[in-house]
């Protein structure tokens, strides 16, 4: 697993080279225009990025009075290392390795570090869905679109503060799963078996989101600066990924693009069709107020991607630095089966990659 992430790592290094020196032309930049600097200054922001999401739980793990959480730069290389695992394994691995790792090496509960992971995620929709609001009326957009930019940023900021809110609102989601997965759980065989499990697992977390929300106003502030911090980094990213390759983007536009690509795919993620969300809103967010064209726009997102896969050299590094606990053979066999207890007794012997400190 850590060779697969190093050698897409690799690929991304090549992509790289391939996009700024050939693909540069189709957007009138001038031939051989690809520059290191910015390419390497994007691949860096794009680990500090995905590294805050370690924190950003953290403050939102649940803890005793006077008890330590666990320090916040292991969170942060263990948060990066858990990215490796999204190319191995269906789903959410990252996030459910991310859980079972802190439990292991902590002594927390995996199903709580896994719903403060998520609900960090969902509340961080309210961070993009404000970023999508305030700077709707400052950006510069063309006249001709500025009313499907208007409607569409009101309706991706409104999605936003909806879905976000709702994680705050563990009860609202209860009732909505008895309306609707319990409901369909009366049903014979199978199907009526996994609606009513889901139901019952809807109940499990909201416990956990009520949690997490009784954090109080500042563990609610640093997990949600971090999440800003994040959105920021991503866009000063895909600036510099953008410049590699010659396509100038206005920072305040880039800005506006990365809140409304993080909203929408966030809110399309579990969907049908969802996957593709973030580059298809990135580019049109791009052309509508970054000022370049849409082809400008294509070329841009794919630099940024090539850089994303470069980041996966530094992801490889971090797995084997934590591959003790993440590639332990309990944590793979839960990973296999995402359907399983997280917080489940492993079976004896297995438990021995971790440990607490």
């Amino acid at each position: 697993m850590v060779a697969r992430a190093a050698s897409l790592g690799l690929a991304g290094l090549v992509a790289m080279g391939l996009v700024g020196l050939g693909a540069s032309r189709l957007a009138g930049a001038r031939p051989g225009a690809w520059r290191l600097g910015p390419a390497a200054l994007a691949v860096l922001l794009g680990l500090l990025a995905t590294a805050c999401h370690g924190p950003r739980v953290r403050a939102l793990l649940p803890r005793e009075p006077g008890e330590a959480p666990p320090p916040a730069r292991h969170l942060a290389t263990l948060a990066l290392a858990a990215t490796a695992l999204n190319l191995s394994f269906p789903g959410p691995a990252g996030e459910v390795a991310f859980a079972l790792a802190v439990a292991r090496r902590w002594g927390l509960r995996a199903s709580a570090v896994l719903a403060a992971s998520l609900h960090a995620r969902l509340s961080g929709l309210l961070v993009g869905a404000g970023l999508v609001a305030a700077l709707l009326p400052v950006v510069t957009v063309p006249p001709a679109l500025w009313r499907p930019v208007l409607a569409g940023g009101l309706l991706v900021a409104a999605a936003g503060a909806t879905l976000g809110g709702l994680s705050f609102r563990p009860r609202l989601l209860v009732a909505l799963s008895a309306a609707t997965a319990g409901r369909l759980g009366r049903l014979p065989g199978a199907a009526g078996r996994a609606f009513a499990r889901l139901d019952d697992e809807v109940a499990l977390f909201a416990g956990y989101l009520a949690a997490a929300a009784r954090r109080g106003p500042a563990a609610w502030g640093r997990s949600l600066a971090w999440t800003a911090a994040s959105v920021a980094l991503l866009a000063t990213a895909t600036v510099a990924a953008a410049a590699s390759v010659g396509v100038p983007l206005r920072p305040l536009g880039a800005l506006f693009a990365m809140g409304v690509a993080q909203t929408t795919a966030m809110a399309l993620v579990i969907l049908p069709g969802g996957l593709g969300a973030f580059d298809a809103s990135l580019v049109a967010a791009l052309t509508a107020a970054a000022g370049v064209s849409t082809a400008e726009a294509g070329l841009a997102v794919l630099a940024v991607r090539a850089c994303q896969l470069a980041t996966l050299l530094a992801a490889a590094l971090a797995l084997a630095a934590w591959a003790r606990v993440l590639l332990d053979e309990a944590v793979l066999a839960r990973l296999a089966r995402p359907g399983r207890d997280l917080d489940a007794p492993e079976p004896p012997g297995a438990a021995g990659g971790g440990r607490r400190g």
